[in-house]
């Protein structure tokens, strides 16, 4: 049986998931306030930010299958036209959204990318305002994507580093050898993540204190192990 979606469920499905953002905004803010401990309410306000974050654009693919259904040949070749006229737009915002989710990604947190480093002033949907030494720079998500980052993170005095392994099969050995490093400050535990669509895991890790992100890929090297500040 073929699904059929009229212009009435179309809106109404429209209105439903508007309707859920702000009811769910408004759970937060109620929630938010019984918590009395900061450490709680960072965590919980983090946790709030990616779900949004991943609600808007699964709502927009839900309203977009929604307007494909009720004529699919159409309403699908107006709206292949436009994936295709807009794909570089679409693929910068789907890389800040996995900017934005990383745990470690905060306004006020000093950022390295690329020829640029600053402070985070501001997360926008289709890239970031940091504050560097001339002024204010906006960098897109595309570009951070392509560059790699590094997250000046202050913990107890530490710093927070952001590694790619380009040999993903060799995450325990890495592991393993790191933890043996006296270069990694192990308070906080390295951390590692798949990237979707990527033969490379990102690994964010805390060093101590005078030590430099290039002598851990260095100490890597050592023992045959490819890792790099990018994921290229």
């Amino acid at each position: 049986m073929e699904l059929q979606i009229t212009w009435l469920d179309f809106f109404k499905l429209v209105l439903g998931l508007i309707l859920l953002f702000f009811g769910l905004k408004i759970l937060s803010k109620i929630a938010f306030k019984l918590f009395r401990r900061n450490s709680y309410k960072r965590k919980f306000k983090k946790w709030i930010e990616i779900i949004f974050e991943l609600y808007k654009p699964l709502a927009l693919l839900t309203i977009v299958a929604a307007f494909v259904i009720i004529n699919y040949k159409v309403h699908g070749v107006l709206i292949l036209a436009a994936g295709i006229i807009l794909f570089q737009h679409i693929k910068n915002y789907c890389s800040g959204i996995l900017f934005k989710i990383n745990p470690l990604i905060d306004p006020g947190v000093n950022l390295v990318t690329g020829e640029y480093q600053g402070e985070i002033e501001k997360l926008l949907p289709f890239g970031l305002i940091i504050k560097v030494e001339q002024g204010e720079r906006f960098i897109n998500y595309s570009t951070i994507d392509k560059q790699g980052f590094c997250v000046n993170q202050k913990v107890d005095g530490s710093m927070r580093k952001t590694l790619y392994l380009l040999e993903p099969e060799k995450t325990d050995e890495v592991m393993d050898l790191l933890f043996e490093s006296p270069l990694i400050d192990f308070n906080q535990n390295p951390s590692v993540w798949n990237i979707p669509g990527e033969k490379v895991q990102q690994i964010q890790l805390t060093l101590e204190n005078g030590a430099k992100i290039e002598s851990v890929i260095d100490y890597l090297n050592q023992f045959n192990i490819k890792s790099s500040l990018t994921k290229q």
